[in-house]
């Protein structure tokens, strides 16, 4: 199999994994999202843990990706947080939300002891381009990760709130609090 079609048969399982969760992804599952069958995936890939990992990995890379798109770290950042919102909320993000938290729910399973493995990994890329953001946007590196700690806690915290209750006016305005807070003294607009 050339690599563009392995590629495309790992994208359709990392969709899969982001729509349907970690919960039931049975090679069956998997194979019929990839288009394919069991067989032939584990002919390709050696085993579904094997293509399970390799998409976990492109999910992230992709979320890692949009979310760099959407709240790119630059003297605008706070004024982007309003417009990121829409893609914290969005279907694709809050099912990477979803599946990230059943990855690290199963480190954690798999691994209690370990606070320098997928867990931490989960958070680090995110609190690295906050922080950038916010140091871009006057924060000196200290106050910068404070305020990347809080953005991540609030943003996870609210979207787990929408998952639960479908509150999604509520939230909104919660989040508009926490943008306004860092708007007042670095230009920020709440969200609409």
């Amino acid at each position: 199999m050339d690599q563009k079609h392995r590629d495309e048969l790992v994208r359709r399982v990392a969709a899969d994994l982001i729509a349907n969760g970690l919960a039931g992804a049975t090679l069956q599952r998997l194979a019929a999202a990839a288009g394919t069958s069991g067989r032939m995936l584990v002919h390709h890939f050696g085993s579904r843990d094997s293509l399970m990992a390799l998409a976990v990995a492109r999910a992230r890379e992709d979320e890692l990706a949009d979310m760099r798109r959407a709240l790119p770290a630059d003297a605008d950042f706070v004024g982007r947080l309003p417009d990121a919102w829409r893609w914290f909320t969005s279907p694709e993000a809050r099912g990477s939300f979803r599946l990230f938290g059943e990855v690290a729910a199963q480190a954690r399973l798999a691994q209690p002891d370990d606070d320098q493995g997928v867990r931490r990994g989960l958070s680090e890329d995110w609190l690295d381009q906050f922080a950038l953001g916010f140091s871009a946007c006057g924060l000196d590196a200290q106050e910068a990760r404070v305020a990347a700690t809080e953005l991540l806690a609030i943003v996870r915290g609210l979207v787990l709130d929408l998952e639960a209750t479908g509150d999604l006016e509520r939230v909104t305005q919660a989040y508009g609090r926490l943008v306004a807070h860092w708007g007042h003294g670095l230009g920020a607009a709440a969200p609409a």
